[in-house]
């Protein structure tokens, strides 16, 4: 029987930019695997996460260690900032690129120690390749967030894109993350999600994650079975990280060996928690519980 060293390696590019919000600017940190790890902490799982970023920006390191998160940083040139501007709402977002970290190359996952999971966190076009999920792959199972795929970089600015290796990267992905405007990129529709799901499920995805303003879909291929569970929140305030957080919440619950509806409503639930903050999770897995088995059960 393998030894797993960790629940969870996340590789992916962690991000240092600023966020204007009702024409108030905030400096945060993000990127897929600070979102997602924290909340594997605090939730309890194990968790490792692989980085690129440059030498004068390793102070974000210390916030990964102030939860008492291993994270490997593999030096690169920049660091991956960005500046968002909101809209009227959190979902109405510009993205104005101010630089891009160096790609992962298959000599990184070198630095992948044994895990139950693997998840890749893009957040442009050019972080991984074809070749880093295929190799990855055969590591362990894999966990994407399809995000960055669909994310070209312009000049300054964000084009969203379909993925054009969507039909071939996916035949390696067993849990696909997505939220509304990704699935319309990738499928042609985000009306009909008997047609999302059915797409990415001939595409050779095992289990779909897919949020949007409403709440949270899974979808599991070999049941044919959507399963959904609502977001409980009065005001958003923390829109940055939804999906990570989200995606977090269903691989503890997967890791808990929950059935899928409950798991579905756990990871509703914990996403809720984290919409009425910015930052990544705060609250406690008492906390959580709580509110999980108050609103949810």
């Amino acid at each position: 029987m393998m030894l797993h060293q960790y629940d969870i390696c996340a590789i992916g590019h962690v991000t240092k930019g600023i966020e204007v919000y009702e024409g108030k600017p905030r400096e945060y940190i993000g990127g897929a695997p600070y979102f997602i790890s924290i909340a594997l902490k605090k939730l309890g799982s194990s968790v490792m996460v692989v980085t690129k970023i440059r030498d004068e920006d390793t102070d974000i390191l210390l916030r990964f260690k102030e939860h008492g998160i291993e994270i490997l940083n593999i030096k690169s040139t920049k660091t991956t900032s960005f500046r968002i501007d909101y809209g009227l709402t959190l979902d109405d977002r510009q993205i104005k690129v101010v630089s891009v970290a160096d790609p992962f190359n298959l000599e990184d996952l070198s630095f992948y120690k044994e895990s139950k999971y693997i998840y890749i966190g893009p957040l442009t076009t050019k972080d991984f390749s074809l070749e880093f999920i295929k190799e990855a792959s055969k590591k362990a199972p894999l966990v994407l967030d399809v995000q960055g795929f669909t994310r070209e970089v312009s000049g300054d600015r964000i084009v969203y894109v379909d993925w054009p290796l969507k039909k071939e990267g996916l035949k390696y992905v067993s849990i696909c993350k997505l939220d509304m405007r990704e699935a319309e990129l990738l499928t042609g529709t985000s009306e009909d999600l008997n047609i999302v799901f059915d797409t990415l499920s001939n595409w050779g995805v095992k289990e779909v994650v897919l949020t949007s303003n409403k709440g949270v879909h899974l979808y599991i291929s070999n049941l044919k079975k959507n399963y959904f569970a609502p977001f409980i929140v009065n005001k958003v305030l923390g829109r940055i990280g939804r999906g990570d957080t989200c995606l977090a919440a269903y691989l503890f619950a997967k890791l808990e060996q929950m059935p899928f509806e409950k798991a579905v409503k756990f990871a509703a639930a914990v996403t809720s928690l984290k919409l009425c903050y910015p930052g990544p999770l705060r609250n406690t897995k008492e906390e959580v519980m709580k509110f999980f088995e108050n609103n949810y059960m």
